[in-house]
């Protein structure tokens, strides 16, 4: 996308003034709704094409910060907030913002090789906070070379290499979550692992290692989560907060524990499949922070709600806020300045 289509000079008529004056305008739309900045530059003649170039330099920072703060207060003040303080939501929804205009302005080679990139990581984040041994380096070999690691079992291989199939078809999904949509998730994450993939479980007696979670018996499992599904997007209907209603529905989904083996990666792919959809950042569970993931989980179990979205808010901006304002003031600056786009090799660092 040319800087010309993202910013644009408008005539407008002044009271009290015979000439209309001109602005240089930013816009964007963002779920279907725009959002616009304005910056005076003169009244008379209408700035040419060069003059426009001039003016986008000069006042685009301006004007970026300004549209970024209305959308603040405008989606901040859009939902009914339930569990975030304002200063969390303010600054959940400035990450939302800043996700989206990042994704508008990186090339699509750029796009490309920033999504693969936070595959890599992420699969081997949320293997590893189920005791997966494969290094990032292991990873990124076998998902991008199929390059089988030493020493590994083959159930740890299968862990990680079955993304590649999961990716290809969360990425293609685009409607609700629903029981086909769960179950094709955990067929292709415990692919070659599990005797039936696909299918939720028959029986009780199970427990979730590191956390204390009261499991759905499993006569009650369908009923439950056709009521959990039904009541996420009731909620997103009333006008709640898609982030919040995201994670008390990975939380519930944990606790009903539909599949013998699986849950976690399923969840957290449906975690993210729900931030996505409403314009989030995908949410990464890096093996080190496994502990601080299962402790804000563990306060739904006293009805810490609160607590538990506030972790898990915090948790996303410390992982990706600063990447993700970095990379948007880059792709920005290379707009405003009509800088040559990165190749492979020079592309600035992700993580």
């Amino acid at each position: 996308m040319g800087q010309e289509t993202r910013y644009r000079i408008e005539s407008r008529k002044r009271a009290g003034y015979e000439n209309p004056g001109h602005y240089l305008v930013r816009e964007c739309r963002i779920d279907g709704k725009r959002y616009t900045a304005a910056k005076f530059l003169r009244s008379g003649l209408r700035p040419d094409e060069f003059e426009l170039r001039e003016y986008i330099q000069k006042y685009a920072a301006e004007l970026e910060s300004r549209l970024e703060e209305r959308f603040v207060a405008q989606r901040t003040a859009l939902f009914s907030w339930k569990y975030l303080p304002p200063e969390l939501a303010a600054e959940l929804e400035r990450l939302r913002y800043q996700n989206q205009v990042m994704h508008e302005v990186l090339s699509v080679d750029e796009a490309a090789w920033y999504e693969r990139e936070f595959e890599y990581h992420y699969v081997h984040g949320t293997t590893a906070v189920e005791g997966n041994t494969l290094s990032l380096s292991d990873t990124v070999s076998l998902l991008e070379h199929d390059v089988i690691p030493k020493d590994k079992s083959l159930r740890e291989i299968y862990e990680v290499r079955n993304f590649t199939a999961v990716a290809a078809y969360r990425n293609s999904h685009r409607g609700k979550v629903d029981f086909a949509f769960i179950k094709r998730l955990h067929k292709l994450i415990t692919a070659n692992i599990l005797s039936e993939p696909g299918k939720f479980r028959v029986s009780d007696g199970f427990a979730i290692s590191g956390c204390d979670f009261q499991l759905t018996p499993a006569v009650l499992i369908e009923d439950e989560l056709s009521a959990l599904i039904s009541q996420y997007y009731a909620q997103i209907e009333s006008g709640a907060n898609p982030f919040e209603c995201a994670v008390l529905f990975h939380y519930y989904f944990e606790s009903i524990h539909p599949f013998v083996d699986g849950n976690g990666r399923v969840g957290r792919e449906l975690l993210n499949y729900l931030l996505t959809r409403s314009g989030y950042p995908r949410f990464l569970v890096l093996g080190e922070k496994r502990g601080e993931y299962l402790s804000a989980l563990r306060m739904g179990n006293q009805d810490d709600f609160s607590g538990m979205v506030s972790a898990f808010c915090r948790m996303m901006l410390e992982q990706r806020a600063e990447t993700v304002r970095a990379n948007m003031e880059e792709g920005l600056r290379v707009l405003r300045e009509e800088k040559p786009r990165y190749v492979r090799g020079s592309v600035r660092k992700f993580f």
